[in-house]
C-alpha cells in the first residue's frame, strides 16, 4: 500500500508544485483522513489523478497528527515523500500543524463523530 500511494503522489507533483498559500484559504474536516485541511492545499485534478489526490490524505493525517503531539510513523513515508517533491506546498506551512490548532482539530473531529453517530446511530 505504502509505495502505491507514494508512486500516485508522483502523479500530481506538478498539479502540488503550482499551489500557492492563499490569504483567504478556509480550513475544513476531511473526515476520511481524520486532519484538518486548507483549501489552497488540494489542486484539481483530472480523473486519471484522484489516485494521487487520494494519496494525500496520508499526507494531512501525518501532519494531523504532528500538530496533536502523536506522530503516527505508518504514514511518515508519503509525508516524506510529498516533502521530496513538493516542498513548497503550503501545507507544509508549520503554522498549519501548529500545536495551537489542536483545539480546532477537537472540535471539527468531536463533530464530525456527533454527525456520523446521529447518521448511523451510536458511532460518535
Amino acid at each position: 500500500m505504502a509505495m502505491i500511494g507514494k508512486s500516485q503522489l508522483e502523479e500530481i507533483t506538478d498539479l502540488m508544485r503550482g499551489l500557492v498559500r492563499a490569504a483567504d484559504a478556509k480550513m475544513f474536516y476531511e473526515l476520511l483522513s481524520d486532519s484538518l485541511v486548507w483549501t489552497d492545499e488540494i489542486p484539481e485534478v483530472a480523473p486519471n489523478q484522484v489516485g494521487g489526490l487520494r494519496s494525500l490524505r496520508f499526507v494531512f493525517r501525518y501532519r494531523t497528527s504532528l500538530m496533536l503531539g502523536k506522530p503516527e510513523d505508518r504514514y511518515r513515508p508519503f509525508w516524506e515523500q510529498a516533502l521530496k517533491l513538493f516542498p513548497g506546498w503550503p501545507g507544509f506551512d508549520t503554522d498549519r500543524r501548529s500545536p495551537d490548532l489542536k483545539s480546532t482539530y477537537e472540535t471539527f473531529h468531536a463533530e464530525a463523530m456527533r454527525d456520523m453517530g446521529d447518521l448511523f446511530g451510536g458511532l460518535g
